[in-house]
C-alpha cells in the first residue's frame, strides 16, 4: 500500500500549494480506492475503450483456506509502483476522498486488515481532481538540483527505496542502501520526498555513504516510525539513484483544464505477474525512434476537443501534433497522401520524462460519431511504449504472512484505435495487437 500513500501524498502536496480554498484538514485523498482499482475491472471510460482492460486476482487452482481472496481484500496486500498510479491517475480511477466505504476501517493486524474492510469503494470511474501531469526524471545525484525545483514547485516527489532492515538506522530514522559494488535489487518500498538538507551528516547512517546530504521523506508506516513519520534518505542511496521521482500535477473543478471527457485506449502500463516482488513485472516498448504514431477515437457527443497527452520515457522530448477531423482510410491503414490539411498542426516538448498533457492552440470542434486522428511524429528520438494485447493468468502469489492472495489475471484488449507507421512510411496501419498511451481531452458543448 507505501504506492498509493505516496502517490497520493504528492497529489495532495500539489493541490494545496496551488489551490488556497483547500487545506490540510479537509484534503485526504482515498488509499482504499486507488488500491482497490489497481485489481478490479471497471467499466464507464468514453465509449467503453478501456472497459476490457484490467486486471484481477483469480484463485486459478482452488485452493483451500484461501479466506484473503474470498473476503476480496487481497489488493491491500499488492505492492505497487509509479507506473500503477500513472495508469490509474491518469485514466481519472481517482483520487477521491477518503470517507465512507472508501476509509479503511482497520489498517493493523493480519485478521483485522483483511476481514474489516471488505466493503468495495466507490465507482473505479470516480475522479473529484484530475491527474493531468506526472512529471518523473532520474533520482541520481546528478539531478539533485532539478528534484528540488520539483518539490518547491510541486511540495513533494514520490521515490522508490530498498527498505531492508540492514540499512536502517535508529527505528526507521535514516536510510542508505549501499550494494558495495553487487547488482542493485528493485526498488520495494515507495516514500515521499518533502524535503533536503544539504548538511545532514553522513556519519548518521548505518553505513556510511560518500559524503553529507539528505532528503526528508514522509513514510507510510505510522507517526512511531522514524521521526514523527519521516526520516532521512541520503543523497547516494543506490536504490533511489537508479529510479524515477515523480511530482502529480492535477486540475480542480472549475479550472479551465479539467475537462469532461477522457478519451483514452490503453488501460496499464505495467504487466503484472508478482504483486511484492516488481522485477519481475515488465512494460513494453519500441525502441527508441522517431516513428511517426497515432490515435483514432470516435466523438461520444458534440464536443469540442481542447488537449491531448501521453507517456513518454525519456526527458527533453520535443514532438509534431498533426489532428484531422474524418480522415480518409484504405482498410486498415491512413495513407499520409490522402489526409489534407490538419485541423491543427502544432509542436510540444517536455523537460521531464512521464504523462504530459499538450493544451491545444486552438478548440477543435467535433460532432457526434466524427473520427479525429492524433498523429504524434517525434521530434527527438525515445521509446514508444505500448500496452500489449494479452489474456494470462501468473502463479499464485502469497502476502508476507504467507496466505494466498491470488493469481493475477491480466486482461488487456486491444480497442483498435492506435496506429503504428507502415514499413514503407505512406501511412499508418491499425495495429490489432496493441494500444499507445495516447490521450484526449473534450468538454461538451452545451
Amino acid at each position: 500500500m507505501c504506492w498509493t500513500y505516496a502517490s497520493l501524498g504528492a497529489i495532495e502536496s500539489d493541490l494545496l500549494l496551488h489551490n488556497d480554498d483547500l487545506s490540510r484538514e479537509s484534503l485526504d485523498l482515498s488509499e482504499k480506492h486507488l488500491a482497490y482499482s489497481n485489481m478490479h475491472k471497471a467499466s464507464g471510460s468514453v465509449n467503453g475503450y478501456i472497459d476490457g482492460d484490467y486486471r484481477e486476482f483469480v484463485n486459478a487452482d482452488n485452493e483451500e483456506n484461501a479466506w484473503i481472496f474470498d473476503y476480496d481484500t487481497n489488493y491491500i496486500a499488492s505492492g505497487g509502483v509509479a507506473d500503477f498510479c500513472i495508469s490509474l491517475l491518469t485514466a481519472w480511477k481517482g483520487p477521491v476522498s477518503e470517507s465512507g466505504n472508501d476509509s479503511f476501517k482497520s489498517i493493523y493486524g493480519e485478521k483485522f486488515l483483511f476481514k474489516d474492510n471488505s466493503d468495495a469503494p466507490s465507482d473505479i470511474f470516480t475522479s473529484e481532481y484530475h491527474v493531468q501531469n506526472v512529471c518523473e526524471i532520474p533520482a541520481g545525484y546528478a539531478n539533485n538540483t532539478m528534484i528540488k525545483q520539483m518539490i518547491m514547485e510541486h511540495g513533494s516527489v514520490t521515490a522508490g527505496v530498498y527498505a531492508d532492515d540492514r540499512f536502517w538506522k535508529g527505528h526507521n530514522s535514516t536510510l542508505y542502501a549501499d550494494f558495495g559494488g553487487k547488482d542493485i535489487p528493485t526498488a520495494n518500498h515507495e516514500a515521499l520526498i518533502v524535503g533536503w538538507d544539504d548538511e545532514y551528516s553522513k556519519e548518521n547512517f548505518a553505513v556510511t555513504p560518500k559524503d553529507d546530504g539528505a532528503w526528508i521523506c514522509k513514510n507510510s508506516w505510522g507517526e512511531m516510525s522514524g521521526i514523527g513519520g519521516y526520516f532521512y534518505l541520503s543523497y547516494y542511496d543506490q536504490t533511489t539513484g537508479r529510479n524515477n521521482v515523480a511530482a502529480y500535477i492535477s486540475a480542480v473543478p472549475g479550472q479551465e483544464n479539467y475537462y469532461d471527457n477522457n478519451y483514452q485506449a490503453a488501460g496499464f502500463l505495467t504487466y503484472v505477474v508478482s504483486t511484492l516482488e516488481d522485477s519481475e513485472n515488465y512494460v513494453t516498448a519500441y525502441s527508441p525512434s522517431t516513428n511517426t504514431y497515432g490515435m483514432l477515437y470516435r466523438a461520444a457527443g458534440d464536443e469540442n476537443l481542447k488537449a491531448i497527452g501521453l507517456m513518454g520515457l525519456e526527458t527533453y522530448q520535443q514532438y509534431q501534433f498533426d489532428i484531422y477531423v474524418n480522415p480518409a482510410k484504405d482498410g486498415d491503414d491512413i495513407n499520409f497522401s490522402l489526409l489534407g490539411e490538419p485541423a491543427l498542426s502544432m509542436k510540444g516538448s517536455a523537460i521531464s520524462g512521464g504523462y504530459h498533457t499538450f493544451e491545444l492552440d486552438k478548440d477543435i470542434q467535433l460532432n457526434k460519431d466524427d473520427e479525429f486522428l492524433i498523429l504524434i511524429r517525434p521530434v527527438t528520438a525515445g521509446r514508444l511504449i505500448y500496452e500489449a494485447a494479452v489474456d494470462s493468468v501468473s502463479a499464485p502469489n502469497y502476502d508476507e504472512w504467507k496466505n494466498l492472495t491470488g493469481n493475477v489475471h491480466n486482461c488487456y484488449q486491444a480497442s483498435g484505435c492506435s496506429y503504428y507507421v507502415a514499413d514503407d512510411g505512406t501511412g499508418v496501419t491499425r495495429q490489432d495487437d496493441k494500444d499507445f498511451f495516447v490521450k484526449a481531452y473534450t468538454v461538451d458543448r452545451k
